[in-house]
């Protein structure tokens, strides 16, 4: 069992960026500024945010690339058969690689937590805590 260190160590804040075209996607970002052009009009407020354990992402090697749909395919079909809740995917050269949600559990969990209001710890430790 994690101690609540190494737990907090482990987990990491992730964004979606959403508009009318792409509500509830399983595409998730570390790059809030990224998660901007995904929005509606381009404003923080239609960004959603969370957290999840980095330990639930599978990273096959190479990366799939988001354009390789047999790529993605298979990188996500080797993550279910693990056991893992997400998959790490090269968006491409410049870009900051996204995490495609595969559990519909975790998902929804993502944006739930994001439905929460009011004061978040983890964000706020992430948003203050040096790089």
């Amino acid at each position: 069992m994690k101690s609540f260190i190494q737990w907090i160590e482990s987990v990491i804040p992730v964004y979606r960026g959403e508009s009318i075209y792409n509500k509830n996607g399983h595409y998730w970002t570390t790059d809030k500024k990224w998660a901007l052009q995904f929005t509606q009009s381009g404003k923080e407020s239609e960004i959603k945010s969370a957290t999840i354990e980095s330990d639930k992402i599978y990273r096959a090697e190479p990366l799939p690339h988001a354009t390789a749909e047999r790529e993605l395919e298979q990188a996500i079909e080797d993550a279910k058969n693990i056991g893992f809740d997400a998959v790490w995917v090269d968006e491409g050269r410049g870009e900051p690689n996204s995490i495609f949600i595969i559990s519909q559990k975790l998902n929804n969990s993502l944006t739930a937590l994001n439905k929460k209001r009011g004061f978040r710890p983890l964000n706020f430790y992430f948003e203050h805590r040096k790089a």
